[in-house]
């Protein structure tokens, strides 16, 4: 007489939470590309796109602020205004840090997934 499997009732869940991680980290990941080539063929279309451009403009204060002079005790208003090309590196880096956290994301929800299916269903060990 042979043991029963303790695993039996869980596998079916499981494997369908590993499926459902699977094919959320894909559209996650059809999703960015999308995105990603919305952004470089017609920017005007991407609403976030739209926002920043309409909200931050060239000649806007990126920092500003007050000062007060320590040998004349004289009142200095201080601003730093942003120029086109700083705007655009500036976006560029944060767009492209938001871009590799979301794919991150979409690849630890795929790996995740191959994981738990592995799991219930015995699948080899790695070395």
């Amino acid at each position: 007489m042979t043991a029963p499997d303790p695993l039996s009732a869980i596998r079916t869940p499981v494997r369908t939470l590993g499926g459902i991680l699977i094919l959320l980290g894909a559209v996650l990941l059809l999703f960015l590309g999308a995105m990603v080539y919305l952004v470089i063929s017609a920017p005007q279309d991407v609403a976030i796109v739209q926002f920043v451009l309409e909200h931050v403009r060239a000649g806007d204060s990126a920092i500003y602020g007050h000062m007060t002079d320590p040998q004349t005790g004289q009142k200095i208003d201080l601003q730093l205004n942003w120029s086109e090309s700083v705007r655009t590196i500036s976006f560029l880096f944060l767009g492209i840090a938001i871009l590799g956290i979301l794919a991150g994301i979409a690849k630890t929800m795929i790996a995740g997934g191959i994981g738990l299916i592995g799991l219930v269903t015995g699948g080899k060990e790695r070395k």
